[in-house]
């Protein structure tokens, strides 16, 4: 290439305005790119705060259960009559039904008899008195038979509690949950243990404790018990002593509306600083990576129409000397397209993909511009291949 090719030696107004602009929407671009690739560690952690957000939430489902449970007349009506209520299993539980009995004394309204003053009834033809007949009270009696309503709501807690994957993941948020959980699963077996061994006429394990993991364990795995096992195993008082027991501690209450994890902070330029969710940090930035995209490719757009493109001393004529820069030139629009594809297959969310591909087509739509003037010509495989063929045949020939 020389500057024939290049066109005169001194650019116009346009050129340079240009210029400048694709220089300054390029590197902004560029650092969008890096913090949507700054984001993909926090978006790989998500899984482990969404399991933390069912743990927490179980946790204080089990708790406040056990305390409805307590409060219940119908439990307490149980508990009055059978002094090994509090030795049932979960599994007993929700198959004991409460007889519940009402009575209620209801006295008749009598009919009033219009009587002259000092005056008795007296039958006709009879000189004897006539006395209105009295009746007994009504004794009105109903029975129900009813279960125990929080029955249901511990075994659902118990066996949300008891998936693998949840606990396993939730460990791996931070220390305190890691020794937590895992202290909160020792006790746990150890309760169901203490049971079997103390009731091995009529064992409550009927197949195995925990279910077997047939893949490779993750770091801190926790396994799951057997559904049956759980339910036979653990009683009321059990029950009860494990919703107490390591029982998490919520600093943020609004923590629990889904919002459990960290903020991100976010400073870039001019905005300011605050801490925002991850999900609209991401959508934020594809956006905006979009239209600085879209800008870069308005002002190629006016660059390419100049009759001097690519003029000296401007983006395009600096990067088209050599081509290792033009290279470098041709890779930059497929970096924003990357950055978001790749958070895209991280976040799995439909909003965040439909940003990437409005990504790539403004990074498509530099190429086409630019394509319009051969810029990428030196760099072309077909003709880089067509050149070294003429290359070698020449070589030949002199031979």
């Amino acid at each position: 290439m020389n500057e024939a090719q290049n066109g005169p030696s001194e650019p116009s107004k346009v050129d340079t305005a240009a210029s400048a602009a694709c220089v300054r929407s390029g590197a902004f671009a560029l650092l969008l790119s890096l913090a949507l690739l700054l984001l993909i560690p926090n978006w790989r952690e998500q899984p482990m705060y969404a399991a933390l957000r069912v743990y927490v939430a179980e946790r204080l489902d089990l708790a406040s259960a056990i305390e409805r449970l307590d409060d219940d007349p119908i439990w307490q009506k149980y508990k009055a009559t059978n002094e090994a209520a509090e030795s049932l299993s979960i599994a007993q539980l929700s198959s004991i039904h409460v007889e519940i009995t009402a009575g209620d004394k209801v006295e008749p309204v009598r009919p009033k008899l219009a009587l002259r003053s000092k005056e008795k009834i007296r039958k006709p033809g009879s000189g004897t008195n006539l006395t209105p007949p009295t009746t007994a009270p009504i004794l009105l009696k109903a029975s129900l038979v009813m279960e125990v309503p929080e029955a249901p709501r511990l075994v659902e807690s118990l066996i949300k509690l008891n998936d693998s994957d949840t606990l396993t993941r939730t460990r791996q948020v931070s220390n305190y949950f890691s020794f937590s959980i895992a202290r909160w699963a020792s006790k746990r077996s150890t309760l169901v243990y203490r049971n079997y061994i103390a009731n091995l006429s009529n064992p409550c394990i009927s197949k195995e404790l925990e279910v077997p993991h047939q893949e490779e364990k993750p770091p801190g795995f926790i396994p799951a018990l057997g559904g049956e096992t759980l339910l036979r195993c653990l009683t009321v008082r059990d029950v009860r002593e494990l919703a107490h027991f390591e029982q998490p501690t919520v600093s943020n209450p609004i923590e629990l509306g889904g919002r459990i994890g960290p903020m991100i902070e976010v400073a870039p330029g001019s905005l300011p600083r605050g801490a925002i969710e991850l999900y609209s940090a991401t959508v934020a930035a594809q956006v905006l990576l979009f239209f600085v995209v879209m800008y870069f490719g308005a002002f190629a757009r006016e660059a390419v129409v100049s009759a001097t493109f690519p003029a000296p001393g401007t983006l395009f004529g600096a990067f088209r000397r050599s081509r290792w820069t033009l290279l470098v030139l041709f890779f930059a629009p497929l970096v924003p397209l990357g950055t978001s594809v790749l958070v895209a297959v991280f976040a799995r969310k439909w909003l965040i993909g439909v940003c990437a591909l409005f990504v790539g087509l403004a990074a498509f739509s530099v190429y086409f511009v630019l394509g319009t003037k051969s810029y990428f010509r030196a760099i072309d495989p077909r003709g880089l291949i067509h050149r070294a063929l003429n290359t070698l045949s020449r070589m030949v020939s002199r031979k």
